[in-house]
């Protein structure tokens, strides 16, 4: 049915009545008039009845009868409390009033429950009056709204759904982890969330309206520049990937970025935006990374530095022997015996492979050590002419050593070879052309995050440490050399061995320190090593030499599970004038022991040996015989074994492999 506005209802009273009041006054065709009228109003599609005075109906047309389901010869003389339930019919009963009150036509709406449902009306009543001012009805005309109603409703119902689906989601997007951001057609910021403004810093108000690229690191603009044209482009374009932005305080991050092509109400393209902070992601993954190389190289250290010491051990046991038994055929030969060249020749090429042997223990951590207090500056400073000599003249060589600084422990032998050979490579680094090499000293504090950076560090504490650094103004390194240049025999040298750098590593290792390398081709190298500073005041070890034609006497029993070792041992002891008595285990020593403790004046017993080693033989002479003086013999060196059995009373260690000179000495040295 269609509607019509309360004005055009107005506008066709007032045409009736105006035709109503001709026609009384002409009263010509009155009777036609009439009928016409009562057909129009019968036939309006929109319900109309007429009250008398006294509010009882007297007329209704057509829709008005299908509405309510009543003729009108039944509503004739009828009430509303007589068709309505009472609320309904209060309802009529106050408008109808308020118009005679009133005595202008006034607008309604209502609902009204009806046979068939619950109609909506705008109902517009006026008062008819007679000349005399006298009430003569009430009339009515009600426009159907039910339908407009029901869409006005359904859009209430979609916009109030759309409204909380908005703040549905600007509330998800408010709290979201995410950054979240709308990016316009002119590639202009209109919309970005709090989460967004907490990643870079800025308030809402600096990022809308400004370019794409606002907050975009300069490194990663070209890659978002490229993607958002080609995505407006419609080409179908990665939509997800890793950018870095920078921050209002300066700071550059990592985010992980994803975006979206959408269309707004008004038809305008814009791009969603969706970011992610995954700095600290990273970075975790990048020291995961970094950890991960750490791990591997100290494994790939400790790995060759096991091989690398178990080699040297076994060979020194070999050297012994060679050692060993030229030194005393040497003594056995007259001054100008033909074959003594070439002894002395074996006696050196075997001395060599003894200090191939030190290198190799070096790098495994288990050299030699005499640890005493040592000022660096000192040792540098006496060491000036040999390194002198040991570079290439096209080189400069210059120190700089620190005042007051402090002492440090170590074994002055193995920390010559370390700067020696940081010089002698920091020379060969500079090439053909030339270069200079400085040699700086000092003192540092170190923390765990310093201590990261270096080889070695992993257990180190932190604290004070001195420092030597060799540096060099030659060709540099990359990063693969770098993490190789600690491997033994790794070299990029034509001639080299490459155990220069391994034994280094070696020695620092052996003294609870670290090294730090900084290089870039191109742009020469520094090796910083890190050593613990001392407060013990320097005293000098003296090492007593045997006097030409000393003699000792008594028993010697010798214990080792090489038979070379023990026959050449045997030979120089003899030569002494000792008596000897060898084992091959400590089994069998043990049990010689039991049966000849009076008469033995000292044990020089093997520590690495099957069945029951050094310290288990060691242990059970002492329950024998406590005062038993007893000489340790290992490839390994003297620190870690006087460490190991600093509370069971040995009285010497020997260094395998020995010369008949060290041999005697430390044996006069212990028995006088």
């Amino acid at each position: 049915m269609p509607e019509r506005t309360v004005e055009e209802l107005e506008r066709q009273v007032e045409e009736l009545q105006r035709s109503v009041e001709e026609l009384k006054r002409s009263g010509a065709a009155q009777h036609d008039v009439e009928r016409d009228l009562l057909a129009i109003l019968t036939n309006t599609p929109a319900p109309i009845y007429l009250k008398d005075s006294e509010l009882r109906y007297v007329l209704v047309n057509r829709r008005f009868e299908e509405l309510a389901h009543v003729t009108t010869n039944l509503l004739r003389g009828k009430t509303d409390y007589d068709i309505f339930p009472e609320p309904v019919a209060d309802l009529f009963r106050q408008q109808d009033e308020e118009v005679i009150r009133c005595r202008e036509p006034r607008e309604f709406e209502e609902a009204i429950p009806l046979p068939d449902g619950e109609f909506a009306f705008i109902t517009v009543k006026f008062p008819v009056f007679d000349d005399d001012g006298r009430l003569r009805s009430v009339g009515g005309f009600c426009t159907d709204i039910t339908a407009r109603r029901a869409i006005e409703k359904k859009r209430e119902e979609a916009e109030r759904g759309l409204a909380q689906s908005e703040e549905k989601f600007r509330s998800v997007v408010e709290k979201s982890h995410l950054g979240v951001a709308i990016v316009n057609d002119r590639r202009e910021y209109t919309y970005v969330n709090d989460e967004l403004c907490r990643m870079t810093g800025y308030d809402a108000a600096d990022i809308i309206g400004r370019d794409l690229l606002f907050t975009v690191a300069k490194e990663s603009a070209a890659l978002i520049e490229d993607r958002y044209t080609r995505r407006q482009a419609g080409e179908a374009v990665p939509d997800h990937y890793e950018v870095g932005f920078r921050r209002k305080d300066g700071k550059h991050r990592t985010g992980e970025l994803r975006s979206a092509i959408f269309q707004d109400s008004s038809g305008h393209t814009n791009t969603l935006i969706q970011i992610l902070d995954i700095t600290e992601r990273r970075e975790a993954e990048e020291e995961r990374r970094e950890f991960d190389a750490k791990l591997q190289q100290t494994q790939k250290l400790e790995s060759l530095g096991v091989l690398a010491g178990g080699i040297a051990h076994d060979f020194n046991n070999l050297l012994t022997a060679i050692l060993g038994n030229v030194g005393l055929a040497l003594l056995d030969l007259p001054p100008k015996a033909k074959v003594r060249p070439q002894l002395q020749e074996a006696l050196s090429a075997s001395e060599r492979a003894a200090d191939l042997c030190r290198q190799m223990l070096a790098y495994s951590g288990r050299g030699a050590f005499e640890v005493r207090s040592v000022n660096v500056n000192s040792l540098i400073a006496e060491m000036g002419r040999m390194l002198e000599v040991s570079i290439s003249k096209k080189v400069v060589m210059d120190c700089d050593f620190a005042p007051m600084l402090p002492a440090i422990l170590a074994d002055v032998t193995q920390l010559r070879q370390v700067v020696m050979n940081l010089v002698i490579n920091a020379s060969e680094a500079t090439g053909d052309q030339g270069g200079e090499v400085s040699i700086t000293t000092g003192c540092v504090e170190c923390d765990r995050e310093y201590l990261a950076g270096t080889w070695l560090a992993d257990k180190l504490p932190e604290g004070r440490y001195v420092y030597i650094d060799v540096t060099d103004t030659g060709c540099g390194m990359d990063r693969a050399t770098m993490q190789s240049i600690f491997d033994p025999f790794f070299t990029t040298k034509f001639t080299g061995r490459g155990l220069g750098l391994a034994a280094v590593l070696g020695i620092v290792r052996g003294h609870h320190g670290a090294v730090k390398v900084t290089s870039e081709p191109g742009r020469g190298t520094t090796f910083r090593v890190l050593l613990p500073a001392s407060e013990v005041i320097d005293q000098p070890v003296m090492t007593p030499t045997p006097g030409d034609g000393w003699t000792a006497s008594g028993t010697v029993l010798l214990v080792d599970d090489e038979q070379p070792v023990r026959s050449v041992g045997a030979r120089m002891l003899e030569h002494c004038g000792f008596t000897v008595v060898t084992a091959s285990d400590g089994r069998e020593a043990l049990k010689i022991f039991s049966e000849r403790a009076a008469e033995i004046v000292c044990v020089i017993l093997d520590l690495n040996m099957p069945h029951m080693d050094g310290d288990e033989t060691l242990r059970a002479m002492r329950s024998i015989r406590p005062e038993v003086r007893v000489v340790m013999s290992s490839g390994y060196d003297e620190q870690e074994v006087t460490k190991r059995f600093a509370d069971r009373g040995l009285v010497g260690f020997l260094q395998k492999p020995y010369r008949y000179e060290d041999f005697t000495g430390k044996l006069r040295a212990i028995l006088g």
